[in-house]
C-alpha cells in the first residue's frame, strides 16, 4: 500500500505484466489466431458494449498474472495485487479510445462512472491541469471529483543528455513521431520544403513515411534523412537527441508529449503547436517552446476534443 500511494507524487518503475508486453505494437509476437483476435477487439471497442468488454477483460487478464506483492502498471491504471487501484490518464479522451460516439454514449459514461466510483478506485491520477479539467467537464459527481489529482509524468535524465557535442553549423532539426498524418509529417516536410531556399539546415525525419509520402525522400534529398522509428529508447537518445540543435513536434491530437520531456532533458528549444492540452501545459512549464497557433484547435478549453461535452449533455 505504501508504495502504490507513494505513486501519486513521484514518478515510479512500473512492474508491467502478461498481455502488456506484447500489445504495444497492435499485437506484434502473438499468434496468427491471437493477431486476429486482438484487431477483432480493437474494431469491437467502438460500440460502447465492446469498449466496456474490452476494457474489462485486458484488466483482468493482465491483473490475474500479477504478483500479489508488487505494484503493477496495466490497462492505464495501477493497482497492487488487482485491488486497490488508481487510475492513471493523460486526459478523459482515452476512456474512449479518442471516439467521440463512445463519450456520449449514456450506457458506457455510465460504467466509467461507476467504475471512478467504486470503492477500490482509490484515485484518479492525470497527467496534466488541463487533464483534470477534462475530468471535471465529464465527471460531476463530487465523490470522482475529489479522487482526481495531477501527477506530470517524469523522465530520468538520459546519461547522454550531459554529454553533448558541440552546436552545429548548420543546425540540425530532429523531428521525433509515430503516426506520420497525425503528429503533422506533412506539415512539418511541406515547411522543411519552403524554408530550406531561404536558410541552411539538417533534418534528421524519425517517422513512419506512408506510400503517398515517398516523393519527399525525392524531393528534400541532401537536406532531411528519412529513418523508420524503430530505434530503441537508448538509440534515440545517443544517435538523435544528443547530436539535434531544434525539436520541432507538429502534431495537432496530442494530449501530452513525452517526446518533449525527453528533447528538454537534452535542453533542445522546441517548436510546436499551442494546443488546447496537456501539451501546452508542459511547454509552459519548461519554457523551452516556441508555440505556433494552429489554423483550428480540436481540443476545447476542457481538453477534451471539441463537441464531446456539449453532445453528452445534449444527449442527457
Amino acid at each position: 500500500m505504501a508504495e502504490m500511494a507513494s505513486a501519486l507524487d513521484r514518478d515510479v518503475t512500473y512492474h508491467t505484466v502478461g498481455a502488456r508486453t506484447v500489445t504495444a505494437s497492435g499485437g506484434d509476437g502473438l499468434s496468427p489466431a491471437g493477431r486476429l483476435a486482438y484487431r477483432a477487439s480493437v474494431l469491437a471497442r467502438g460500440y460502447a458494449a465492446g469498449a466496456i468488454a474490452y476494457q474489462w477483460m485486458r484488466s483482468e487478464m493482465v491483473l490475474r498474472s500479477a504478483p500479489k506483492n508488487r505494484l503493477v502498471h496495466c490497462c492505464s491504471h495501477m493497482a497492487y495485487g488487482g485491488y486497490p487501484w488508481i487510475g492513471d490518464y493523460e486526459n478523459v479522451n482515452v476512456l474512449a479510445f479518442y471516439s467521440s460516439r463512445l463519450l456520449r454514449n449514456q450506457a458506457f459514461t455510465a460504467h466509467l462512472r461507476h467504475m471512478f466510483s467504486h470503492p477500490s478506485c482509490r484515485a484518479i491520477r492525470v497527467w496534466s491541469a488541463t487533464g483534470a479539467r477534462s475530468f471535471y467537464s465529464l465527471f460531476p459527481e463530487t465523490e470522482i471529483r475529489h479522487k482526481i489529482c495531477v501527477v506530470q509524468p517524469a523522465i530520468r535524465i538520459p546519461l547522454e543528455a550531459g554529454r553533448r557535442p558541440d552546436r552545429h553549423t548548420p543546425p540540425r532539426i530532429l523531428f521525433l513521431a509515430r503516426g506520420f498524418w497525425v503528429k503533422g509529417g506533412p506539415l512539418f516536410l511541406d515547411a522543411v520544403s519552403r524554408l530550406r531556399h531561404d536558410f541552411e539546415f539538417q533534418v534528421d525525419f524519425v517517422c513512419d513515411l506512408p506510400p503517398e509520402g515517398e516523393h519527399y525522400r525525392d524531393a528534400l534529398a541532401g537536406v532531411v534523412n528519412f529513418h523508420e522509428p524503430n530505434f530503441s529508447r537508448q538509440e534515440l537518445y545517443s544517435r538523435f537527441y544528443a547530436n539535434a540543435d531544434i525539436f520541432v513536434m507538429l502534431g495537432m491530437a496530442d494530449s501530452y508529449g513525452v517526446a518533449l520531456l525527453e528533447a528538454s532533458a537534452f535542453s533542445l528549444p522546441i517548436v510546436a503547436m499551442r494546443l488546447s492540452s496537456g501539451l501546452s501545459d508542459l511547454l509552459g512549464a519548461t519554457k523551452n517552446a516556441i508555440q505556433v497557433e494552429p489554423a483550428h484547435q480540436i481540443f476545447d478549453g476542457c481538453g477534451t476534443q471539441k463537441g464531446y461535452v456539449e453532445l453528452y449533455r445534449a444527449n442527457q
